[in-house]
């Protein structure tokens, strides 16, 4: 009732009563619901008295008045429909429809109706940013972590699966310098590794990938074999270059289209 008193103070300061008019207990004989929506109050009103009545009807919407208006009908009974805007956010709101029968000086027994409605749809996740191989190439731990959390512990290259510390290993190959991974002498195909490699770890991470990128992930995937003996890894393909060079472009430019930083 005090919360009743408070919200409705200003509203029948408008209409010139007294606010000992809101500590008047609600009559049995003035009976009201009302149906809620995230857009409408419809008000169901009975048992008044016959002749003209008149009612203030007010929305709340998370403690804010969203809509108010005075109900101007001849009893016993009456049907209205507010309307008010509820943020379309996709998180909850809490919804409280009053009525005061301004007529007969006395709130409307069976209100306030009340509701926790959840109205549109939450905004899509913030995107997450993507990294270069650069990035986790000089950041190891930062690679471990990521393929920790992949199923098997593992993250998928080609034909197999490497360990954390094998697509590091790939991902510090540097052409001409001493590496426990070995490749056909095109630098272009190494690159492509590297880059689906860094995608895969992207796409674990969260980074969303479009369809034309998911497709040239699983496209190198198909192409490349990976042969692990001991702490040797040899990786071949038979793409050709025009093919690998228009897989490398699609996969390197997701990797590098929204730098972390």
């Amino acid at each position: 009732m005090s919360r009743f008193i408070r919200r409705t103070l200003l509203a029948c300061v408008l209409t010139a009563a007294t606010a000992a008019t809101f500590v008047q207990v609600a009559s049995a004989n003035y009976l009201g619901g009302a149906n809620l929506t995230c857009t409408t109050a419809t008000y169901n009103l009975s048992t008044f008295p016959g002749g003209a009545q008149s009612v203030l009807e007010t929305i709340f919407v998370d403690g804010t008045t969203a809509a108010q208006t005075t109900y101007d009908f001849t009893g016993p009974t009456g049907t209205n429909t507010v309307q008010f805007t509820t943020p379309a956010d996709g998180l909850p709101h809490f919804i409280e429809a009053y009525a005061y029968s301004i007529t007969n000086a006395t709130p409307v027994f069976g209100l306030p109706a009340v509701a926790t409605l959840t109205c549109g749809t939450p905004p899509p996740p913030p995107s997450v940013c993507t990294y270069t191989k650069g990035y986790y190439r000089n950041h190891a731990a930062a690679t471990a972590a990521v393929i920790a959390g992949m199923p098997g512990g593992t993250i998928k290259l080609g034909s197999n699966n490497l360990t954390a510390a094998q697509a590091q290993a790939v991902l510090n190959t540097v052409p001409g310098q001493a590496s426990s991974v070995s490749y056909m002498n095109d630098k272009l195909f190494l690159n492509l590794v590297q880059q689906l490699i860094t995608a895969e770890l992207n796409v674990a991470r969260g980074s969303t990938a479009a369809t034309g990128v998911q497709a040239a992930i699983a496209s190198a995937n198909a192409a490349i074999t990976v042969a692990i003996a001991g702490s040797q890894i040899q990786l071949s393909s038979s793409l050709s270059t025009a093919a690998g060079s228009a897989l490398n472009g699609t996969i390197e430019g997701f990797n590098s289209a929204s730098d972390c930083g």
